[in-house]
C-alpha cells in the first residue's frame, strides 16, 4: 500500500490566526515548506501539498533521489489543508482511487504503475 504524505503545515492554526497572519495568501505564493515533503516520498507514494509549488521542483527532487518523475503522485490543493478540505469528497475520492490502483498493481506484481 502506498504511503500518503499530507503536507498540511500550519493547517492546524485557527481560521482567525490564518487570516490575521496572511497564511492563506502566503500559501498560494510560497509552498517551500510543504514542497519539502517530496524528499520523503518513495516510488508509489502520494504527496498532497498546497497549490503553488514551482512546477519543475518535483522533477528536480525525484532526479536527485534516483526516481522516475511519474513514480510518485503529487496532488496540489487550493489553500491550506484543513480537516474539512481533507475530508471532502473530491480529495478523499481521488486519494481512494489512487491507493486502490497502486495497491492492485503491486499485488499483481506489475510494479507500482503496471509496467
Amino acid at each position: 500500500m502506498p504511503t500518503v504524505i499530507l503536507a498540511n503545515v500550519r493547517a492546524d492554526y485557527p481560521e482567525t490566526v490564518r487570516e490575521v497572519s496572511g497564511l492563506l495568501e502566503g500559501t498560494g505564493t510560497n509552498t517551500d515548506t510543504c514542497a519539502r515533503f517530496l524528499w520523503h516520498a518513495r516510488e508509489g507514494d502520494v504527496v498532497v501539498i498546497p497549490r503553488g509549488m514551482d512546477p519543475d521542483y518535483p522533477e528536480y527532487v525525484f532526479a536527485h533521489l534516483g526516481m522516475r518523475g511519474d513514480s510518485v503522485t503529487v496532488i496540489q490543493v487550493d489553500g491550506l489543508m484543513s480537516d474539512s478540505s481533507l475530508q471532502g469528497p473530491d480529495l478523499f475520492g481521488q486519494l481512494d482511487e489512487i491507493v486502490r490502483r497502486v495497491s492492485r498493481t503491486r499485488r499483481s506484481g506489475a510494479g507500482p504503475f503496471g509496467r
